[in-house]
Parts: C-alpha cells; sequence; structure tokens
C-alpha cells in the first residue's frame, strides 16, 4: 500500500486547543528550566566581565573579553526574544506565493539538517495554485512539523512528505513509519512546556500548531495499525485565503 493512501482515522486539533490552558505542573517545570538557562547566561557574563575589569597576566586580551561579554548578553537576549515570539499573539504579514514556491522554501530549509535518504518521498503537486499566506511564518510552522518528523525517524524507516490541491483544499502531508501507535496522537502540538530540557521548553509544535490555526487551516494526525504509518495532514482552505487554482495538466 502507498504510504498516502490510507483510510481516514483521523484526530484534529483546532484552534481552540492549540491554545487550550496548559497544567500548573507544566508551567513549573518550564520556569525552573527557564530560570536555569538564564542564570547560566548570567554566570557566563559575570565571568566575562570580571576578567575584563581585573585581567590575570598571560590570559586573553580585553577585547576577547569584550567579545565574550557580548555573546554572553546576547545568548540571553536570544533566549528571552525567542520565548517571546512563541507565546505572543500570531500577527500574519499576508502575501501571495504559489504552492510549489512555498514548498521549495520548506524543502531548502528542511534538507539543510536533514538530507533526504535513498527511501524518502517529496513529492510536490498543487498546480498552478496560489494563495494569500504569511510565507515565512507558514514556511517555519510546517518545517517544525517536517522536522519533527526527521528528528523522531525510526532507524531505517521513510518519511514522506506529499502536497495536493483536494476539494478546494491545499494538503500538505507527512507519512512517518512507526513500529507502534505514539503516545502523544491525542496531545500532539497542544501542551507546551510538557517536554522540556536545557535550551529547549516544549514550545516548537505548539508555535507551529497556532501558525496553521492562525491561517483558519486544519492539522490532522492519524495512526494506521495496519500499516504502522503515523500521518500528519495540513489543510489550507483556498477559498479561505483568497487563492487561485488551476489544476495540474488544466493549462
Amino acid at each position: 500500500m502507498s504510504l498516502h493512501h490510507l483510510p481516514e482515522l483521523k484526530t484534529h486539533l483546532s484552534p481552540e486547543q492549540a491554545s487550550q490552558q496548559v497544567a500548573w505542573t507544566d508551567v513549573a517545570s518550564f520556569v525552573r528550566q527557564l530560570a536555569h538557562d538564564v542564570r547560566n547566561d548570567l554566570n557566563a557574563l559575570e565571568l566575562e566581565i570580571a576578567l575584563l575589569a581585573e585581567p590575570e597576566p598571560g590570559t586573553v586580551s580585553s577585547a576577547d573579553n569584550l567579545a565574550g561579554v557580548r555573546t554572553a548578553v546576547r545568548s540571553a537576549a536570544n533566549r528571552l526574544r525567542h520565548i517571546s515570539s512563541r507565546v505572543d499573539e500570531i500577527s500574519l504579514r499576508r502575501s501571495q506565493v504559489s504552492a510549489a514556491d512555498l514548498l521549495e522554501i520548506i524543502k531548502e530549509k528542511v534538507v539543510k539538517n536533514h538530507p533526504l535518504d535513498r527511501n524518502d518521498r517529496w513529492q510536490t503537486d498543487g498546480g498552478a495554485t496560489t494563495m494569500q499566506v504569511d510565507i515565512y511564518l507558514l514556511a517555519d510552522a510546517i518545517v517544525e512539523l517536517v522536522t519533527n518528523a526527521f528528528q523522531s525517524r525510526e532507524k531505517g524507516r521513510p518519511i514522506e512528505v506529499i502536497s495536493r490541491v483536494e476539494d478546494d483544499t491545499y494538503k500538505i502531508e507527512i507519512f512517518e513509519t512507526k513500529q507502534a501507535r505514539p503516545e502523544e496522537l491525542e496531545t500532539w502540538g497542544g501542551s507546551p512546556f510538557a517536554r522540556v530540557r536545557r535550551g529547549h521548553y516544549g514550545l516548537g509544535l505548539f508555535f507551529a500548531a497556532r501558525i496553521i490555526a492562525a491561517h483558519g487551516a486544519s492539522i490532522e494526525r492519524s495512526f494506521h495499525s495496519s500499516s504502522s504509518i503515523l500521518r500528519t495532514s495540513i489543510g489550507l482552505p483556498l477559498r479561505e485565503l483568497g487563492t487561485t487554482s488551476v489544476p495540474p495538466g488544466a493549462d
């Protein structure tokens, strides 16, 4: 059976779920991890300032110490800026893009860090479809979903990314072969702060889901037990996105 011909066993992530309330225990875990990471940044900054104020004989130059101060400040600032951007309100700056160009942007970003294996498949088929979207936010959101698939790939198992127009919807689908049904199938994408570790706060999929929801799009995630295939589908409603669509071969 081809990976993209599967019965519909859907778990739907609605816009409301993408902004659902967070468990207090998860918030507490996030705050502890963030405080720890920022404290490390500040400790590094304090050390660099001490070396700058009282350089020891034979140590690095003041210019190098000043560069270290700037690096430490930048690290803390970037960390807080990144978190703020992930929890802030989504503001879309729409412009027109073709489906083909959008998928090419996504592919370039994905394969930069996750080159395709010979058994992987990347197939785009959107005809002459264009849409009014926030190109870079939407691309980053879908890159997050595809990258998540590659990062959780089980050894030797293929990944497929397929896009097509179907019933006035532009669908981008990710197919992964898994040994077992993922435990987080129902909660996936809607639980920020659930898994935190140094420098990571569980906001990537949550932010991606919010961007997709802001475009009026849907995410469906399903697992087909007989073929062990996990399917993630993003459905962009073409009518709502001010689009034009010409099926392949129609011109």
